[in-house]
């Protein structure tokens, strides 16, 4: 299976047709606001979007956009141009750029000198990724807004993900939104912006995304090379992201889904202790929270489908698995000690705690 390809890296997007509609909108009408939130569950496609549309805007002020017919006609190298392609849908203008342009490969490269990248950060002393983005990230800015832009009127600031900011770096972002630099536009990536400040909100134009469709995911999952008997487990495990769908499949989250209905429907204490004798083998704390994750989705699933049966064609074995449920727990009692399993897989990987003990316990509560 291929691995996604990062954002800024990443020129091809699928999905969302309407959101390109309107930004190339209100580039044409030249009505850009400077401050845009681009919100929507993770995986869709919100940092993908927001380098799109960077790459697209600086595409087309740089000046190997920009070429004579009289040079062309005396022979010139054609420079790499803006490839605008439109859609089926005559509504839908593109914000797609050759790959070969100099504004693509630069940000590919990371080193374009007008677009910047806000992000969590490496801890110099765990080499682990930090927990939030600080408010010094912010800070720094400064400097890049006070150098002298180059090749086109318009800075770039992505944050990916505004969620992740501190509160002090909400503050500096606010400042910012309300007195922005002149040429600035900031791209605020956002999972759940209902924790954001009302007031950064309310100074932004927002973008949400919807989640992607059947048909979306489908493309997507094959050109990442998911085989065919694969597909409607990568389609349930993903609800519409395909980040998450990769994500999960490349780490075999596919066999413990098989491995968990069928231990949630016929619960026994072998079954229990295979699937805690293979957690605690060499995959360690990573393949225990994928693992983790993996349950806690399941048992949220078939709570729903408890509660309300599925719209769609039901899928057998985990109508199997509900009817065993509500048979030895019902709903109250699930949810209940998926609670208590939460805290525990929580500690688990907290505080490095015995994973064969942990596992036999979260299962025996089920």
């Amino acid at each position: 299976m291929q691995s996604p390809r990062l954002p800024h890296q990443n020129t091809e997007l699928l999905g969302h047709e309407a959101a390109e509609s309107l930004i190339v909108d209100a580039v044409n009408r030249g009505r850009l606001h400077h401050a845009w939130l681009i919100s929507g569950k993770a995986g869709i496609g919100k940092a993908t979007l927001a380098w799109r549309m960077a790459r697209y805007i600086l595409a087309r002020d740089s000046p190997a956009s920009v070429r004579s017919e009289e040079e062309a006609g005396f022979g010139f190298i054609e420079a790499p141009t803006m490839v605008v392609k439109t859609d089926l849908a005559a509504s839908h203008q593109s914000l797609a750029i050759a790959p070969d342009h100099p504004v693509a490969q630069q940000i590919a490269a990371r080193v374009h000198r007008n677009i910047r990248a806000i992000e969590r950060l490496e801890d110099s002393k765990t080499g682990k990724t930090k927990a939030s983005i600080g408010v010094d990230q912010l800070r720094e800015l400064q400097g890049f807004f006070q150098t002298t832009v180059r090749d086109s009127s318009h800075r770039f600031v992505i944050i990916d993900t505004v969620d992740d900011m501190t509160l002090q770096a909400q503050n500096a972002l606010l400042k910012m939104l309300e007195e922005p630099p002149s040429g600035a536009i900031l791209l605020l990536v956002s999972h759940i912006p209902g924790r954001l400040l009302p007031t950064i909100r309310s100074r932004c134009r927002h973008l949400p995304l919807r989640s992607l469709d059947q048909g979306v995911m489908e493309r997507l999952l094959t050109a990442a090379g998911v085989e065919p008997a694969s597909m409607a487990t990568a389609l349930r495990l993903g609800e519409g992201s395909i980040g998450r769908a990769l994500t999960l499949m490349s780490g075999g989250a596919e066999s413990f889904y098989q491995q968990l209905l069928q231990q949630l429907t016929e619960p026994s204490f072998d079954g229990r202790r295979a699937i805690a004798d293979q957690l605690a083998g060499a995959g360690g704390a990573s393949e225990l929270a994928l693992w983790g994750e993996v349950l806690d989705w399941l048992v949220m699933r078939l709570s729903r489908q408890m509660v309300r049966p599925p719209s769609g064609a039901p899928v057998a074995a985990e109508q199997a698995a509900c009817q065993s449920l509500e048979q030895r727990l019902g709903l109250e009692r699930l949810l209940e000690g998926w609670d208590a399993n939460r805290k525990l897989l929580g500690e688990a990987l907290e505080l490095n705690l015995d994973r064969r003990q942990v596992v036999m316990e979260v299962l025996t509560r089920m």
